[in-house]
């Protein structure tokens, strides 16, 4: 039997504005590269740009009497409870999204 290990995600507007910042200044790098005919620039800032992409589609919502289920390549790693936009990690620093990670919701009551 699996018991519910309470997870303290960190907080998801943070993120999301560094995913913002982040994206910008990757899609600016890519043109000056252009630009500038530096092709090590632009294909640097298309691969940073895709991570990017790829971190931030691992953002979630905790709706009020809610919660979400995290899993790691399908193992439990814990529960988030807190109602709040969360990045779906299960490391403190890293933000896997699906299918790597994935979060399920369920209702408390």
């Amino acid at each position: 039997m699996i018991r519910e290990q309470k997870y303290q995600a960190i907080a998801g507007l943070p993120m999301l504005l560094l995913f913002l910042v982040a994206a910008a200044f990757e899609v600016a790098g890519f043109f000056n590269g252009v630009a500038d005919g530096s092709p090590a620039l632009a294909v640097g800032s298309a691969l940073a740009l895709l991570l990017t992409l790829f971190l931030a589609a691992g953002l979630f919502v905790v709706n009020p009497n809610e919660g979400r289920v995290l899993q790691l390549f399908g193992d439990y790693k814990g529960t988030v409870r807190i109602p709040r936009s969360r990045p779906s990690s299960c490391g403190r620093w890293s933000t896997l999204p699906r299918p790597c990670s994935r979060s399920t919701t369920t209702t408390t009551t």
